[in-house]
């Protein structure tokens, strides 16, 4: 039921029709068939477009891949907790992903092409199967944590990196033979290490060499070192969805609260777990979780609230062994149910909180910024936009957006790119403030009717046409 619920969530809070963000279209234009694909930054990896594959290779249409994701994300909850109905109680694994699926991030990405669900639902599944092979043995939970694991590392090989690294080493320190530690060990590090060779095989392949990927990843996030971004995390828990190069957001305490009580009901659930000799349970989806949080919270200077889903999914199972443990703490049956009655209200009244982020915060603004892109690429098309094509310019993030929707390519721009383009025979739109010079091409001005914030109103179709006096292009 609560993945039921979980997987039409998003399409009863955003709609179907919603539309894609720019890193939406990015990996959606990876594998379709009818947009070619935009520039594939150094940090990203190719796990989510996999995912949409099987609908992008069939239709460009939007609801088509809501509808699948939202399934999909249906089935991954109920997979990853799955395990976890064996390790814990049965209440405790369902009111963990209750709990989850409840936060604004995970009903808001949980349809998305993005990857942070994809990989915290993998992560959660290796977890909880890890547990089962340590205490119980059987080659199958062996195998599915290497499955488990490899997902994540397709998905995300950063989040692999770090989860596969705190599960390792939370498997040493168990209490079982060695012959069991080790076989974890062994799963995580070949599964991790088989998910993330299309990332590396690519880094020799496009990106001059494995080091020089992770050089490039590394700039996009701030650079190597040590970055506190705890407090922007904090800022944002309303929104916006990436908070960086002056994002002033701050959420009032109605949106933060429940970051101490999640705190608060994970610290219960640890001191229960001592107290009925289930601490070495919980401690483990508690330090692979902080572990993952950690590489954003420590690792990169701006904020995306989606990075944390992965340690949200994982602290949720000790907090909700300490709300079931404090109920059942409680003596008499009138007391206990109250307290019940009055953890299940703030739930209620949280989630509904989380929903009007989405609402009041996110949506609108989404949409109407949809709505300007798409209508921009209808009056584009309708200018003549035809591929083979390319968009150039300012604006890079609405450029890869609007690209995908008038079916182009994109590119950085520069002088070495534009030559590029010409030189392969495609239409350049040039969006930028003034005019773009290349030998023998004249260009078409055009007005953007509904320009977004970050695209210029003027834009420039190249042209084999001269278009009189004042067709000479200025730089």
């Amino acid at each position: 039921m609560v993945a039921v619920l979980h997987g039409l969530s998003p399409l009863l809070v955003l709609g179907p029709h919603y539309w894609f963000g720019v890193d939406e279209t990015i990996y959606l234009s990876q594998i379709n068939r009818y947009a070619p694909p935009s520039f594939f930054s150094a940090p990203r990896s190719r796990g989510v477009t996999f995912l949409a594959a099987p609908v992008t290779l069939l239709t460009d249409s939007t609801v088509a891949v809501r509808v699948w994701l939202a399934v999909l994300s249906a089935i991954a909850l109920y997979l990853a907790f799955r395990p976890w109905l064996h390790v814990l109680a049965g209440r405790t694994a369902v009111l963990a992903a209750l709990l989850f699926s409840t936060i604004w991030v995970v009903i808001y990405y949980a349809f998305e092409v993005m990857p942070n669900y994809w990989s915290a639902m993998a992560v959660v599944a290796a977890t909880g199967y890890a547990l089962r092979f340590l205490h119980e043995g059987g080659r199958r939970h062996l195998i599915a944590v290497g499955i488990a694991m490899g997902l994540t590392a397709l998905i995300r090989p950063s989040d692999a990196l770090y989860g596969g690294v705190a599960l390792a080493g939370c498997a040493l320190f168990a209490r079982t033979d060695l012959r069991r530690r080790a076989g974890v060990v062994a799963a995580v590090a070949a599964g991790s290490a088989a998910g993330a060779a299309d990332w590396v095989v690519e880094a020799f392949t496009s990106y001059g060499g494995l080091g020089q990927r992770i050089q490039q990843a590394q700039a996009e996030n701030g650079g190597p070192g040590v970055h506190f971004a705890g407090a922007a995390q904090w800022r944002t828990l309303a929104g916006p969805v990436l908070c960086r190069n002056g994002c002033h957001a701050n959420a009032s305490f109605l949106y933060q609260w429940w970051w101490p009580v999640l705190g608060a009901l994970v610290v219960i659930g640890l001191v229960f777990a001592h107290r009925s000799r289930r601490l070495a349970v919980l401690l483990v989806p508690t330090v692979v979780g902080l572990a993952m949080a950690a590489q954003y919270v420590l690792g990169v200077t701006y904020s995306a609230p989606r990075f944390l889903t992965p340690a949200y999914a994982l602290l949720a199972l000790p907090a909700a062994y300490g709300a079931i443990s404090l109920v059942r703490s409680v003596p008499t049956r009138a007391p206990r149910f109250a307290l019940a009655g009055a953890l299940a209200l703030v739930l209620a009244l949280n989630t509904g909180i989380q929903v009007n982020v989405i609402a009041a915060n996110l949506a609108p603004a989404s949409s109407r910024s949809s709505t300007a892109l798409l209508a921009d690429a209808s009056y584009l098309k309708g200018s003549g936009l035809r591929g083979p094509c390319v968009l150039l310019g300012t604006g890079r993030m609405d450029v890869a957006r609007l690209a995908f929707a008038t079916g182009c390519a994109d590119r950085p721009a520069g002088g070495a790119a534009l030559r590029e383009q010409m030189e392969d025979g495609s239409r350049v739109l040039w969006l930028g403030p003034g005019r773009v010079r290349y030998p023998g091409v004249h260009w078409q001005p055009l007005e953007l009717p509904e320009p977004t914030s970050s695209l210029p109103r003027r834009a420039w179709l190249s042209t084999s046409q001269p278009l009189g006096p004042d067709s000479d292009a200025r730089a």
